[in-house]
């Protein structure tokens, strides 16, 4: 998929879906955007403690069971150069990157409002439905990924 977006412009993965997220699609977003007009694109952010906190526990192999993998997958740590700034966990590194990857990201859409939507982390269902022109699920709005709310969410058709 990587060398699809970023040597034809468009993915067969990526025509075969609805929405993406998470690595490599958080850096790919000029692309993808160019390459299918009309999407629409969600910055998720939160405060930049708990961001750094989160991202500090995705690189602990104690916490992280794929974590041990990274070391031999090239591929991961080019990802990780381009997102993070570094191959190794850096609490400076990463606060810098993730101001500047928000900023890229604001003003890459600065002149069209309706395609970005910047998403607080906990905003709950009403902003996100509302600009995927989708309606509101009856479930709550899942805080953590492994609740019974998130699992039915996911199951959820939009």
């Amino acid at each position: 998929m990587w060398q699809q977006v970023t040597l034809d412009g468009r993915s067969t993965l990526v025509d075969q879906h609805y929405a993406f997220c998470d690595l490599p699609f958080t850096i790919l977003f000029r692309q993808l955007d160019k390459a299918y007009p009309g999407s629409k694109f969600i910055l998720t952010v939160r405060p930049e403690h708990d961001w750094i906190r989160s991202v500090e526990r995705h690189w602990d192999p104690a916490v992280n069971p794929h974590r041990k993998f990274w070391d031999i997958a090239p591929f991961t740590h080019k990802m990780h150069q381009l997102l993070y700034g570094c191959k190794t966990p850096d609490r400076a590194t990463f606060a810098k990157r993730y101001h500047r990857h928000n900023a890229e990201v604001w003003e890459y859409f600065k002149d069209r409002p309706g395609d970005l939507l910047t998403y607080h982390l906990g905003d709950g269902w009403n902003r996100l439905c509302w600009f995927l022109d989708r309606p509101v699920p009856s479930v709550p709005y899942p805080h953590e990924l492994r609740s019974e709310a998130a699992k039915a969410v996911l199951n959820y058709e939009i």
